[in-house]
């Protein structure tokens, strides 16, 4: 009796097991479908995120590629490139597997190139704050520590106070 209830039980969790599995990928595929007309209307934020719900729902590492394309789409380098190689990662058959490598390193060269752009532009704007006229009577070095701002704002040591017994 006991191991009938077992069985019964067992039987049980399969069945809820397989209809949430199936429950889970009719969510995938409806957000799929969203993200794809998202994207198609250049919505990209939206498919985005319809894409990261399907993958969500159903680890298809092809949900991966398409959150790798919308993250390119919407400027995020480091973010596609990142998703791009999980897509590779996870997906041992994939037919575009060197089209994906070279957009890597595409996106690659591209995020060196942004870096060594704002690099300079950091100095460039150092350079320039340097170069301003400084107003008159302005410092011409900036306080740095509080022991020299303390130094700047000293007051007078207080008068000597005798004690009453010395009087």
């Amino acid at each position: 009796m006991k191991l009938a209830r077992l069985l019964l039980a067992l039987a049980l969790l399969l069945t809820s097991a397989r209809s949430a599995s199936a429950d889970d990928r009719a969510r995938a595929r409806a957000a799929f479908r969203a993200g794809s007309q998202h994207y198609n209307l250049t919505e990209f934020q939206q498919a985005l995120d319809a894409f990261k719900e399907a993958y969500r729902n159903y680890e298809d590492p092809s949900f991966l590629y398409n959150i790798a394309q919308c993250e390119r789409q919407l400027g995020h380098k480091r973010e596609a490139v990142r998703e791009y190689r999980a897509y590779l990662n996870n997906s041992d058959s994939a037919d575009n597997r060197e089209s994906v490598k070279q957009v890597i390193a595409q996106l690659e060269r591209e995020i060196a190139a942004d870096d060594q752009r704002a690099v300079a532009a950091s100095a460039a704007e150092a350079a320039a704050q340097a170069a301003r006229p400084k107003p008159p009577g302005a410092p011409t070095s900036p306080v740095t520590s509080p022991s020299s701002a303390m130094a700047l704002t000293a007051t007078a040591p207080p008068a000597e106070h005798k004690p009453a017994y010395k009087k």
